[in-house]
């Protein structure tokens, strides 16, 4: 997986091109609770 939307099947497969908040979702890459998507990575919100 190697941006939002792709199909996955476990977190690390999200994270390790979207950052540490990529994660995976119903099988979709998406960026986890507290997170942003922002030119390809997932950046802490806070």
């Amino acid at each position: 997986a190697q941006s939002i939307g792709d199909e996955c099947t476990e977190d690390l497969q999200c994270s390790a091109h979207l950052s540490a908040g990529g994660t995976c979702q119903d099988g979709k890459c998406t960026c986890a609770v507290g997170y942003h998507y922002l030119h390809g990575y997932c950046y802490s919100s806070a």
